[in-house]
């Protein structure tokens, strides 16, 4: 694994084919899945990775963020297939955050800011459906 990025896409394509193959799901695989997470988190923590949106740290990013929450989904995983309860329901949310974490970073690469949802706060509601504005002192440079 040479990159965040070519990291990333090993992470999808490994959560892909475990969920296509739930079947054969087994404790290695799940065990593989952390590992990988972890190296990932370590290249968050040596500063290899540039935080989405900003040009500080990515400790406390949405790249840190997101991999914390993808490790708490496979960790959950490991206890449902332990239990043998069904882990692809766990390793299928793992799966979509890691997609939203490559969606984010293209967004990224071609100039978005990326604001992190703490900076949004909700003002009211239309149909049922939240409206955010940035909170104050916190808006995006345009």
């Amino acid at each position: 694994m040479g990159s965040w990025r070519e990291g990333l896409e090993e992470l999808i394509k490994l959560l892909e084919d475990t969920c296509s193959s739930m079947g054969s799901l087994n404790a290695d695989k799940l065990l593989e899945i952390l590992g990988l997470v972890g190296r990932l988190e370590r290249m968050l923590e040596t500063g290899s990775q540039q935080a989405l949106g900003s040009g500080g740290p990515a400790k406390g990013s949405l790249e840190s963020d997101g991999l914390l929450l993808i490790r708490e989904y496979v960790k959950e995983a490991v206890y449902r297939f332990s239990a043998g309860d069904d882990a692809g329901s766990v390793l299928a949310e793992a799966l979509s955050v890691a997609n939203a974490l490559r969606d984010l970073g293209a967004l990224a690469e071609r100039g978005v800011e990326i604001i992190r949802p703490k900076d949004l706060v909700v003002v009211g509601y239309i149909d049922g459906k939240p409206v955010y504005s940035f909170r104050q002192g916190n808006s995006p440079n345009r």
